[in-house]
């Protein structure tokens, strides 16, 4: 599938690895993913194969990866110690990313999409900017221009 994919030679279309996040997959996947992310070919347009995966959405999520993936620093490091770290990986969310990992998303040139939900947390997306972290920031519910979230979002992301 990736090679037919890479063969339309689209600016628009890739093949994109998707773990959907640290908690759906086995060690066993992961390391086939990483492995598969460091030998496929580059896309034409890109270096390397593109990865994108959750991370750091709420707390719940957090401590169960933990308890799941106890041999990893932290879980941007289950990501990285399986290679699913670098330049093309997106992560979603990072509402709670912590120092350290926001060091290691930079340090490999990872990308953070974040999506405002006052639910799960408000990022400090202002900060990961001024950190030099690419970053792409949504609303929920984009076509609702009365979500009353939306003032209240922007002013925390403002503030950080």
């Amino acid at each position: 599938m990736i090679s037919y994919v890479n063969s339309l030679n689209s600016v628009l279309l890739h093949p994109i690895l998707t773990p959907r996040f640290a908690l759906s997959c086995m060690d066993d996947l992961l390391s086939g993913l990483g492995k598969l992310a460091a030998e496929a070919p580059a896309t034409p347009h890109l270096a390397r194969l593109p990865i994108q995966t959750h991370i750091l959405e709420n707390t719940a999520e957090i401590l169960l990866t933990a308890s799941l993936f106890p041999a990893h620093a932290s879980y941007a490091a289950v990501y990285d110690d399986f290679g699913l770290l670098g330049p093309t990986t997106i992560l979603a969310h990072g509402c709670h990313l912590s120092d350290t990992e926001l060091a290691l998303v930079k340090k490999v040139g990872a990308g953070i999409s974040h999506c405002f939900n006052l639910r799960s947390g408000v990022a400090r997306v202002g900060e990961w900017i001024d950190e030099g972290v690419k970053v792409a920031a949504s609303f929920p519910s984009s076509s609702d221009t009365k979500s009353p979230s939306k003032p209240i979002i922007l002013n925390k992301t403002k503030n950080n």
